[in-house]
């Protein structure tokens, strides 16, 4: 069957809630044996603790049922047989067999992807405090758009605020030193056009500071 190459869960459940077909996968997710599922009420699969919710909303669902994907829901969780949990999305599609309703429902394990969002979490969070310590600024800016994002240690830097600081190249480039204006836009030029990365000592205006020196280390991403 084509439901047997799907790399997801995929289980059929009747009107009543009772799984009535079950892929090989479903096996992999949740450690049953399919003939232990077929014939089972779909909160098997259900967290204990949100067995009771989940069937009232499964007989809320079936008044009117509709497709809804797995966008649509926030991460639920599932429950394995040997009662640990599994985080999910799950996708639902009421289909009719021989004039009866039945829910194709597809379930993602996204546990990897959990996992890698964390990760990417506490790496951002590292290199916040790594710049917060070493007084260095990230930012970022929009060629097409023409829009610069600075993190919170660049305006401490400036010596400015997100409501005064315009956003924009020509914002940036009015607090440079008169003097060094003209070189500026010519390294950032050569580093836009591919012929090198920004490395650039640079002087500015700020409002709290006269005049001060910048190093600038910048690395040009294209799409």
């Amino acid at each position: 069957m084509v439901v047997e190459s799907i790399p997801h869960s995929v289980l059929l459940v009747d009107a009543n809630g009772f799984i009535q077909f079950a892929n090989f996968q479903t096996e992999n997710y949740f450690g049953y044996k399919i003939e232990e599922l077929i014939g089972q009420k779909i909160e098997i699969i259900v967290p204990k603790e949100n067995a009771f919710d989940h069937g009232n909303l499964r007989l809320e669902y079936m008044l009117e049922p509709v497709a809804r994907s797995m966008k649509a829901y926030p991460i639920v969780y599932g429950m394995r047989k040997d009662g640990s949990k599994i985080p999910l999305e799950v996708g639902l599609n009421p289909i009719k067999i021989n004039g009866d309703t039945f829910i194709l429902t597809s379930i993602l394990d996204i546990t990897e992807r959990i996992k890698m969002e964390e990760t990417q979490k506490q790496s951002a969070f590292r290199l916040e405090l790594a710049t917060r310590a070493g007084g260095v600024g990230v930012w970022e800016y929009d060629i097409v758009n023409n829009r610069i994002v600075w993190d919170e240690q660049m305006y401490v830097l400036y010596g400015t605020t997100k409501e005064k600081f315009g956003g924009v190249y020509e914002a940036w480039q009015s607090g440079l030193h008169l003097t060094m204006r003209n070189e500026c836009r010519h390294e950032m030029q050569m580093a836009i056009s591919g012929e090198k990365n920004l490395l650039q000592n640079f002087g500015l205006f700020g409002e709290i500071i006269a005049f001060i020196i910048f190093v600038v280390l910048q690395m040009v991403l294209r799409d």
